[in-house]
């Protein structure tokens, strides 16, 4: 479907969308992966939602077998209002897409977020695919500005009520997450 962004961006809603990472990305088979292991290291990376989108699941791509209870908040761009919160639980398949189900119908208009994740429970894990971002230190390690994506020290399993994206959230590497959202 073709349609001009800046034309209607906030009266039109899709029902599907795998947010590109902010700048530019290597080639899609130049994919990395991420995992997560540890209750007490909150994930973080920004997405970037062009034209308003209502979904009620979200899929990942798990590259092994993980397990236990992930919370998810997802934050303004700068970090300060949540705007939406859920928990999932991983289903534990290896190398296939993952769809989880959301408790509640979360509805996006076009801008910036950030998306944060942590386990919960120190035996809690997920391994999943990541875009390689090709931005040279640009995208997470400019001093004074947003981390587009990194980590940040947290209460074992507790996400943060606000977080600040140029200072909270340490660099991590070059990547980001690769999720899809959708109805």
């Amino acid at each position: 479907m073709y349609f001009n962004v800046l034309d209607n961006a906030t009266t039109r809603t899709i029902r599907s969308l795998i947010p590109m990472p902010i700048g530019g990305f290597q080639s899609a088979a130049a994919f990395g992966t991420g995992s997560m292991f540890a209750n007490t290291t909150a994930e973080f990376f920004t997405i970037n939602i062009p034209v308003q989108i209502n979904f009620s699941s979200f899929s990942i791509y798990e590259t092994s077998g993980g397990s236990g209870t992930i919370d998810v908040v997802i934050y303004s761009e700068d970090g300060q209002t949540q705007i939406a919160s859920f928990t999932f639980t991983v289903t534990g398949s290896s190398g296939a897409p993952q769809k989880y189900h959301i408790p509640q119908s979360i509805t996006l208009p076009p801008g910036n977020y950030i998306w944060g994740w942590v386990t919960n429970g120190g035996a809690d894990s997920i391994t999943f695919r990541r875009w390689e971002v090709d931005l040279h230190g640009l995208y997470s390690g400019v001093g004074g500005c947003p981390v587009y994506h990194g980590t940040k020290t947290v209460t074992a399993g507790t996400m943060p009520a606000t977080v600040d994206p140029t200072v909270d959230i340490t660099a991590a590497a070059d990547t980001a997450t690769v999720i899809r959202l959708e109805t």
